[in-house]
């Protein structure tokens, strides 16, 4: 083969590559109802499940299901099995989890995403702002979360039996479990 055939051939593999990925972009984001933007992270594929984001400083990791590069930069999206709620205000615990993934973002990309979109099973998305008074409330969280792990007595709640029903520390709970 000549260094032309050559050269030519890594074109084309080249271009092949680069529609394979862009296809890829395109399916992903119509699954999901993502935003305008690169993705740049995905975690929805079990065949290739995306790296663990960490931060030491906060002792933190997780694994958002997108970061989508928009003009304001890295954006996180949380894409939840569950509908919006009626009153059309996402859960508490769901906006810390977007809030978590967006300190993520700003350890990793060293830059702060203004907002991060958490989408819903019923397809509405709603746009989260990550204002400092949220920071705080998720740092205080983290603190929280933190001691609690050094403590040798950590209160639990049992008033929801749907949660214990779906609960990883079954096994190891103590007899005042709501659900045998």
């Amino acid at each position: 083969m000549s260094p032309m055939m050559i050269l030519g051939l890594l074109i084309l593999i080249s271009a092949l590559a680069a529609y394979i990925l862009w296809q890829r972009s395109r399916r992903l984001r119509a699954q999901s109802g993502l935003p305008r933007g690169k993705i740049v992270y995905a975690d929805m594929e079990r065949a290739r499940p995306a790296s663990t984001l960490r931060s030491e400083r906060w002792r933190l990791i997780g694994k958002p299901d997108f970061i989508i590069e928009t003009r304001h930069g890295p954006i996180p999206v949380e894409v939840k099995s569950a509908a919006l709620p009626r009153s059309g205000q996402p859960y508490p615990g769901h906006v810390l989890q977007l809030a978590a993934y967006c300190l993520l973002v700003e350890e990793t990309f060293g830059t702060t995403p203004p907002f991060g979109y958490i989408r819903y099973r019923d397809g509405r998305t709603v746009q989260v702002p990550f204002t400092p008074e949220l920071k705080r409330e998720l740092l205080r969280t983290l603190q929280a979360m933190h001691a609690a792990e050094q403590s040798s007595h950590v209160g639990r709640s049992h008033q929801a039996p749907w949660k214990c029903e779906r609960c990883g520390l079954a096994y190891i709970c103590g007899s005042e479990r709501l659900v045998p």
